[in-house]
């Protein structure tokens, strides 16, 4: 096979242009020869026309047969375009059909990235949601600047794809690392957030926008926040007049005065808020309740029974006293006087609603509030048998009570003392002495006092 160099005495020679986009950077270069054995310097992506020609004398078929010796550095086409694939040296050689061939070395190279630039090296965002990095790759025409490398430290928190799309996890803290085939690299802190609420409102049981409410009464607000899910659910809330209602964090709000306030709740990290106006009206009576449901009194004197209208808010608290018999007692505002010896019943009635609650009252004369009892017994002294009543009788009225004597078996024992109100008087009695060898005895008497009051004398028998 014969051989023909590229120089002066060759037969085949091998013309060059060179071609790549001008946005790029690179030339269009006019055309050249190239000698054989030498060699041209391409980078990758770069494209490189060949042509060669022939003496008329070498080879009568201008048909040419062009190969790569490595076509994962630079491939050419049938009609000898060469392109820059990877980094690394081929021999491009071209052949006639008469076997004359001619060849040059091509050596590529890359343009290496020096610089990766992102707009910001701090990015927060809400859990479920995404973001895209798209770093600045210097030089413009790196390259590689697609081959880059994205990494997270913490794939619990974010991922992120080979397109620097980046996936929030969980709640927390990583970096996105970006590194070159090269090895120059840029990072961002990545601040993975709950979401933020957009929407608070209230739900009042389809009342418009105002709640109204009884003085002393609560309501609790129930609240819907969206969205529904991760998020940030602190909320706060504000009575715009604790005089009139007060709220508490769990959104409890307390009728305190008549009038008009409004109640606004707000989250506390977007400050995104609502609110409802709050009516406090007057709280109407519920009900009655009496300090005493039986009072019992002398004739001619009084006892109070106080009346409580419920609730102790209410504004209406006018109560309407009556007594079912006056002839036996009378009231006036709660003050019960006995008038005669009997029963009655004293009712209290509220002005509004109507509520009654009724007292029983006994009348009667001092000797019903007192009561006697006594205590009999035996016990020796001198070697004799003593026998002895212990008397005691009690006043439960509200006046003292003149006590003029006791009467034992018949046996009457002047007192002339007075006994008074919610007091006790005893006294003590030996009623027989026997001798020591008895064959029997009692201890039970009949006991009865006298007493005075209003200058009426009453007898009181111990039981």
């Amino acid at each position: 096979m014969k051989r023909l160099f590229l120089a002066a005495l060759a037969g085949l020679t091998i013309f060059a242009g060179c071609k790549k986009d001008d946005d790029e950077g690179i030339k269009t270069q006019s055309e050249f020869t190239i000698a054989e054995g030498d060699s041209f310097d391409m980078i990758v992506g770069e494209i490189l026309q060949l042509h060669a020609t022939h003496l008329a004398s070498e080879s009568p078929s201008k048909n040419y047969e062009w190969q790569s010796s490595n076509k994962s550095v630079a491939s050419v086409t049938v009609w000898g375009e060469v392109k820059a694939v990877g980094e690394g040296e081929t021999i491009i050689t071209v052949k006639t059909d008469n076997d004359i061939t001619a060849e040059c070395r091509i050596v590529v190279s890359a343009i290496a990235i020096t610089q990766i630039k992102l707009k910001s090296t701090d990015y927060e965002i809400a859990i479920g949601d995404s973001m895209q990095l798209t770093p600045d790759v210097l030089p413009a025409n790196a390259t590689y600047k697609a081959d880059l490398v994205y990494t997270s430290t913490d794939e619990a928190v974010a991922t992120v794809g080979d397109d620097g799309k980046v996936k929030t996890v969980s709640v927390g803290e990583c970096q996105i690392k970006i590194e070159s085939p090269e090895g120059k690299e840029a990072v961002c802190n990545i601040k993975v957030l709950l979401k933020k609420v957009t929407n608070i409102s209230l739900v009042k049981n389809d009342l418009d926008n105002v709640l109204t409410i009884e003085q002393g009464e609560t309501y609790k607000f129930k609240v819907e926040i969206e969205p529904k899910t991760d998020i940030d659910a602190t909320i706060n809330w504000i009575s715009s007049d604790e005089s009139v209602a007060t709220i508490s964090e769990d959104g409890t709000v307390t009728a305190v005065g008549i009038g008009e306030c409004t109640i606004t709740v707000i989250s506390s990290n977007t400050n995104v808020k609502t609110n409802c106006i709050v009516k406090v009206i007057p709280s109407p009576v519920k009900g009655i309740e009496l300090d005493k449901t039986s009072v019992t009194i002398l004739i001619g004197s009084t006892d109070i029974v106080t009346a409580n209208v419920i609730p102790d808010i209410a504004a209406n608290k006018n109560v309407i006293w009556t007594s079912s018999d006056e002839t036996i007692a009378i009231v006036d505002n709660g003050t019960i006087t006995g008038i005669a010896a009997g029963t009655a019943t004293i009712t209290a009635t509220t002005e509004e609603g109507g509520f009654k609650r009724s007292c029983k009252v006994t009348v009667g004369a001092i000797n019903i509030f007192m009561s006697a009892s006594y205590i009999g017994g035996m016990e020796q002294q001198d070697g004799n048998n003593v026998f002895y009543c212990s008397c005691s009788i009690s006043n439960n009225s509200s006046v003292g009570v003149y006590v003029k004597s006791v009467s034992i078996d018949g046996d009457i024992k002047t007192i002339n003392e007075t006994v008074e109100s919610n007091a006790s008087l005893t006294k003590s009695f030996v009623t027989n002495v026997m001798g020591s060898s008895i064959s029997s005895f009692t201890t039970q008497y009949d006991v009865k006092w006298t007493i005075e009051y209003d200058g009426v004398e009453y007898e009181v028998a111990a039981e």
